[in-house]
């Protein structure tokens, strides 16, 4: 995955350096000169502190804007590879270039001008971006193309006229030994705020498709941090607001990036009224955004396809098979899972249930099963604070109602005979570190002999590790 990390500098180096910032602004300079240090002038220093913290933090969020404009890329890019072709303009020749994981473009070059070297960037959707630089940068030349899946180069363009064209070769050090489906923890909590934890959300990512298992609060960061900007679809299990409430944003994003085709959503009946709902809550926003950015803002970012499904196979493109199954989290009906099989790996993806025999043949001998978890054992400590608490003592009896839990996952997990169990959905929603982690999966490798993973933030699971 794409990771990336911002340092505060030193305050005695580079832009935060005594003397590099305007006179009126670096109380330190006055002082620095030898004037007296009266109180007007200690206040200087302590505005002088407070404008470098401000500026920091626009020069952090300045470089997160520039990163995401850039395009972000994910790791296990689909169009890595070594590539070659021929161009035309005012002198033809070839040119070559290599694609790595991240999508990065480096070592382009043409023949006819060995010193000219170019940088860039190819995304997802095979957008191909490169800036060439002639002379030590006295000349510089964009190219643009767009790259299909069998890494055919097709309509390319620079900007002085030229057009080019090639093929790509997938590179044998990069070449997977076999297929396999990730799985990235958006969010692992529940509808109680943890600020370790967003609300319900799960990718799942299998080839060059992203397919987005709820939207909860939160999980829109850790969707940006993983390096993704957009995805294939969006499936809902149900309609609580921690599965759902940062949908809207989803569509902002999409809208901030340029996404150029309306966003197809699969859920069970309801799904229809509540995006309609989220969408009619943000078109204010989005007419603003549309008069301010005028075409550059893309109305089909904004649009979607809705599909409504009671069970069965909801997507199938040959490679990727995508079935729905009925769970129970009454009063929340309908209440779905999915299983995601592709080329022979499978991931299912329980959404929020009691035990329900459904889960058990659905989940037979997948590689992973994602189930949301709660322990009773925390939950019961926590009743017992709650007793001069007669309403939140009714509500968490309530809750228990209608979870799976823990040793229950564990038993689903052995009579289906998964590979994997990755526990979601935590309740209670506990702090992230091994400890609080040990605790709540006590007792479940009695039951289930295999490997049991406490869902983190950010954790991503593959089906061939």
């Amino acid at each position: 995955m794409v990771e990336m990390g911002f340092s505060r500098p030193s305050k005695h180096s580079g832009l935060f350096a005594p003397g590099s910032l305007p006179l009126a602004m670096n109380g330190r300079a006055f002082l620095d000169r030898g004037f007296k240090k009266t109180d007007y002038y200690k206040n200087q220093i302590k505005e002088d502190e407070r404008m470098r913290t401000k500026l920091f933090g626009l020069l952090v969020l300045l470089g997160i804007f520039l990163l995401g404009s850039a395009g972000f890329v994910m790791a296990d890019s689909p169009f890595q590879g070594s590539y070659k072709g021929t161009f035309k303009g005012n002198f033809g020749g070839n040119w070559k270039c290599t694609v790595d994981a991240n999508g990065r473009i480096s070592d382009f070059s043409i023949d006819l001008a060995p010193e000219a070297r170019g940088r860039g960037v190819i995304d997802r959707e095979g957008n191909l971006k490169v800036t060439l630089s002639f002379h030590g940068g006295a000349m510089t030349a964009v190219w643009t193309a767009n790259v299909t899946k069998d890494l055919i180069v097709k309509n390319g363009k620079t900007d002085r006229g030229g057009t080019f064209e090639g093929r790509g070769m997938r590179n044998p050090a990069s070449a997977k030994s076999e297929p396999s489906i990730k799985v990235i923890l958006l969010g692992t909590g529940t509808a109680i705020p943890n600020p370790q934890r967003a609300c319900a959300s799960t990718l799942i990512v299998a080839g060059d498709k992203r397919f987005l298992i709820d939207t909860g609060r939160g999980f829109l960061n850790n969707m940006v941090k993983a390096g993704i900007r957009d995805v294939s679809a969006v499936l809902f299990t149900h309609y609580h607001s921690d599965h759902i409430g940062e949908f809207g944003e989803l569509m902002v994003l999409r809208g901030l990036f340029g996404a150029k085709e309306p966003l197809k959503v699969i859920g069970p009946k309801g799904a229809k009224k509540v995006v309609s709902a989220m969408l009619e809550a943000y078109s204010l926003d989005n007419a603003y955004r549309k008069a301010h950015h005028k075409d550059k803002w893309y109305d089909a970012s904004e649009q979607v396809r809705i599909q409504e499904f009671q069970s069965g196979v909801v997507y199938d493109d040959g490679d990727i098979k995508i079935r729905m199954f009925e769970v129970d989290h009454s009063p929340a009906k309908p209440a779905v899972g999915y299983r995601i099989d592709y080329l022979g790996k499978s991931v299912v993806v329980s959404g929020d249930t009691k035990k329900v025999p459904q889960m058990t043949e659905m989940a037979k001998g997948c590689d992973i099963l994602v189930h949301e978890a709660l322990n009773l054992q925390l939950v019961n400590m926590s009743e017992a604070r709650l007793r001069d608490h007669p309403r939140l003592l009714a509500m968490t009896k309530e809750m228990v109602e209608y979870h799976t839990t823990t040793m229950e996952v564990a038993e689903i997990a052995r009579d289906a005979g998964v590979r994997n169990l990755v526990l979601t959905h935590l309740v209670p929603s506990i702090p992230v570190n091994s400890k609080a982690e040990q605790m709540f999966i006590r007792g479940m490798s009695d039951i289930y002999k295999g490997p049991i993973l406490v869902g983190r933030d950010g954790m991503v699971i593959d089906t061939n590790s």
